[in-house]
């Protein structure tokens, strides 16, 4: 009967060695690392491209003439301009000293 021989010591150490120094590519972190940098990077050109066509319409839209229906005086209770009628604040102070 023979009996099955044993590795040795130093093919052990081999094998562990080998084990070790595993490819970049079977490492799984890698890949993740891989996926979110790709991500990110297609998150900015996708961000990039859409800020793009939304100063795009905006500049397309100032060239257009506009038709306004009601033109806005007043902005969350206050007129936007003063009326002409009214003096203003130093006329009257000049009126109140005369």
């Amino acid at each position: 009967m023979i009996t099955p021989q044993k590795p040795s010591p130093q093919a052990t150490n081999k094998s562990l060695e080998d084990e070790a120094k595993l490819a970049w590519y079977r490492v799984p972190i890698v890949w993740l690392g891989i996926f979110l940098t790709l991500l990110v990077f297609l998150g900015l050109l996708h961000m990039s491209y859409v800020s793009h066509q939304s100063v795009k319409g905006y500049i397309e839209a100032d060239t257009k003439p506009q038709k306004t229906k009601n033109e806005i005086t007043h902005f969350r209770g206050m007129p936007l301009s003063r009326p002409e009628s009214t003096p203003t604040a130093s006329e009257q102070q000049k009126n109140h000293h005369d």
